[in-house]
């Protein structure tokens, strides 16, 4: 009896370790990818002949930064109601959900500098 509730306490805690660890690494490598794949729809977009401007003025928000930010959110909501619905791993799940939501501000913010530099 003893040995299952350890197991399920052992894969509890390296569900949330994975779960941490997983989330920053998407966290900080999303915004540079994010942007060029955001740059090069743009590219293909002006070549058909549209305008979009990605950088806004200086004081105001940044359209591109928004867009990517918005485009880590929706990752990160697929990303962690398959792993809820589709998996066993439920607390792994759930630490993507919240720390993702909780970073989507941080992607705005260095998309944004990131953008200016």
């Amino acid at each position: 009896m003893k040995r299952i509730e350890l197991r399920k306490i052992i894969s509890k805690s390296l569900q949330g370790v994975l779960g941490v660890i997983s989330s920053i690494l998407f966290t900080i490598s999303f915004p540079y990818f994010g942007w060029n794949f955001v740059i090069n729809v743009t590219k293909a977009f002006e070549n058909i002949g549209f305008s979009i401007d990605l950088v806004g003025r200086p004081g105001t928000y940044d359209p591109g930064a928004v867009i990517v930010s918005g485009l880590y959110l929706l990752t990160i909501l697929l990303a962690s109601y398959l792993t809820i619905k589709k998996t066993k791993y439920k607390l792994y799940g759930k630490i993507i959900l919240f720390s993702g939501i909780l970073m989507t501000i941080m992607v705005f913010v260095l998309v944004s500098s990131m953008i200016w530099f």
